[in-house]
């Protein structure tokens, strides 16, 4: 895995839900809003500014081809595979460790 540059840690670490997000995508490449919402049991609004976050770092993209606007769909770019694959390692100890 390519290291994860500084500038992408300050930022990923700066918010509480954006590692949980992208290793919940890690599993399956990407999902869908409310299934999200559902997994990680939180506010929409919260995971909508989470989104709009991740989507500005570069790390995942909106599936344009992906059914009804009011049901989005995202998934991890080329460089989010290796941060998200990072990510589920982290939430993989942290349930490991009880924390």
């Amino acid at each position: 895995m390519p290291p994860i540059s500084p500038d992408t840690l300050r930022h990923l670490s700066s918010g509480r839900w954006l590692i949980p997000i992208l290793a919940t995508m890690a599993t399956e490449d990407g999902s869908r809003f409310s299934t999200l919402a559902r997994q990680l049991a939180m506010s929409k609004s919260i995971l909508s500014r989470s989104l709009d976050r991740l989507e500005e770092m570069g790390l995942i993209a909106r599936n344009p081809g992906h059914g009804h606007p009011l049901r989005p769909e995202y998934l991890l770019t080329d460089r989010g595979r290796p941060v998200a694959d990072w990510g589920r390692t982290i939430v993989d100890e942290q349930q490991r460790l009880g924390i």
